[in-house]
């Protein structure tokens, strides 16, 4: 895509119109500790899987690895901690 590097893609996250007004004000939620479907480690976070896995494993959390091309990383039984509003 064009202009790609020079995109601001957090620009929603400081623009209230955007986002409920609740949540611009109380969410405080590390990116870390955000996962994809299923408990999927997220690659486009700042220093990619790596840096996920480091980050979640300092927290206690086990990280384990399925596939053998395409590798992903998971969080082992991410369902247990889990954030219920």
């Amino acid at each position: 895509m064009a202009n790609e590097d020079k995109k601001d893609f957090n620009a929603m996250l400081h623009d209230s119109k955007d986002m409920p007004k609740f949540q611009t004000i109380t969410d405080e939620t590390p990116y870390w500790r955000t996962l994809k479907a299923n408990g999927e480690l997220n690659p486009k976070y700042p220093g990619g899987v790596e840096a996920h896995k480091e980050m979640l494993e300092k927290e206690g959390h086990t990280i384990v690895q399925k596939g053998r091309k395409n590798i992903k990383y998971y969080v082992k039984d991410y369902e247990q901690a889990l954030l219920l509003l």
